[in-house]
């Protein structure tokens, strides 16, 4: 029985990765768009030490500076209830859960060539369980030139590499992976410091991320470069860490024809989970720190938008390679794997992608017909075990500061897969949302 990632999958991530090639060079074959160079490299709040063209010193300064810091940040309250359709159930069984957020950020340019930024949330949950209050410092870092062109940024800081919407291997710096079903949600950033410069249309980073060392480990080394060829934006990327997986990325992205392409591949030297694996007769987890584990993704997504405003749509359909999967996911039925789960011998994380072949789609049709409804669709589809999830859901936004959801999930496929044990199948659910929204 195989159980763990074997050889034949490198040479799938092989293939995978010439396709990426493939589209550099069709990338390479466009004429540039009007998608600006700058554009293309904006996660960096860059402070500006020339005087352009159109604006006078002394308005680049004002424009840099405030001063008074800027506070703002969101609020809402939601609440959800939840009904299982199967065949047994009645209303008495709805489930019943309410979410409290708080999010406020501090921004202080006392003066253009320094910057100070901090953002924290206050999260209180309840599922019918826990109901515990959650403070998270997302981020506290301050931007100081260093001359020549040299930009730093230091301190706890939001940090997304990689291209891909909904599966992104190639984000190695961030401290959580992306949510399929909620790809643009907030995620927490390291503590790392941070060093960009930028030539022409080619930016150059170098990036200290410092969490294992205020852990008492060893801090790591991010290097990563990006440049234009015709429109196609490429990156390169690699994390050294001592003692964990190391990794090796590409990226490229472009647009063909209205639908932008993009891919990543990744060659990870270390297991970042640890794998099952039967010694003997015993089920063993262990991380295997001395084989390489290639990933990658490839996708598309287009936004477009007619003149009558009739339709709004977004689109995203991703593909995602993950080695580290198991071709066989008999193992994860096996009985042994409960006392080690128990034990955390193994943990949740390290079980959270079992999968090898993933495909991920995400739909949003916002004021459909302009009228005040969204509509809104996700599934992702485990092609190792044939399980999925999909949720539909309409949305109405016509109150203000409020917006009632209802929605549809399900999952699919043979009993015990990844979504067919973790998923009631189907459940029926009614979402309110009060907020101020951003202030």
């Amino acid at each position: 029985m195989k159980t763990t990632p074997s050889a034949p999958h490198f040479f799938q991530g092989l293939f995978l990765a010439g396709f990426l090639g493939g589209l550099v060079l069709l990338g390479g074959l466009a004429p540039l768009g009007a998608q600006e160079a700058e554009a293309l490299f904006d996660d960096f709040t860059l402070l500006v030490e020339e005087e352009d063209s159109q604006l006078t010193e002394t308005g680049f300064q004002d424009f840099l500076t405030n001063e008074a810091p800027l506070l703002g940040g969101s609020f809402y309250l939601q609440g959800q209830g939840a009904l299982s359709l199967k065949e047994g159930t009645s209303l008495s069984d709805t489930l019943t859960s309410a979410q409290l957020k708080g999010v406020l950020f501090l921004d202080a340019r006392p003066d253009p060539d320094f910057r100070f930024f901090a953002k924290g949330e206050v999260e209180y949950l309840y599922d019918g369980t826990s109901t515990l209050p959650q403070f998270r410092l997302m981020e506290i870092f301050t931007d100081i030139p260093l001359g020549e062109g040299v930009q730093m940024r230091a301190g706890k800081q939001a940090l997304k590499w990689g291209v891909g919407y909904q599966f992104s291997p190639a984000d190695l710096v961030s401290l959580s992976r992306l949510n399929p079903a909620d790809p643009e949600a907030t995620r927490e950033g390291p503590i790392a410091l941070k060093l960009q410069k930028a030539f022409g249309s080619t930016t150059l980073q170098l990036i200290v991320p410092m969490d294992e060392m205020f852990k008492g480990g060893k801090p790591a080394l991010a290097p990563k470069v990006e440049f234009l060829l015709g429109n196609t934006e490429l990156g390169l990327s690699g994390l050294y860490q001592y003692d964990k997986p190391s990794s090796l990325a590409a990226t490229v992205s472009t647009n063909v024809w209205g639908l932008d392409l993009y891919g990543e591949a990744v060659a990870q030297y270390g297991s970042s989970v640890k794998i099952l694996q039967y010694t003997g007769p015993l089920l063993t987890a262990a991380y295997k720190p001395d084989q390489w584990y290639p990933l990658a993704t490839a996708g598309t997504r287009f936004n477009w938008t007619d003149d009558d405003g009739w339709f709004n749509l977004f689109f995203n359909a991703q593909y995602s390679f993950n080695s580290q999967g198991y071709s066989d996911t008999a193992i994860l039925k096996d009985p042994q794997l409960a006392p080690l789960i128990f034990l955390n011998t193994i943990t949740s994380n390290d079980l959270r992608n079992p999968g090898i072949h993933y495909l991920g789609a995400f739909l949003n049709w916002s004021k459909i017909f302009t009228l005040p409804f969204n509509f809104g669709a996700f599934g992702t589809y485990n092609l190792s075990d044939n399980t999925g999830i999909v949720d539909v859901n309409l949305t109405l936004t016509t109150l203000e500061k409020l917006t009632l959801a209802l929605g549809l999930t399900s999952s699919y496929g043979e009993a015990g897969g990844q979504f067919t044990s973790a998923v009631p199948n189907p459940v029926l659910y009614l979402r309110v949302k009060m907020g101020t929204g951003e202030f």
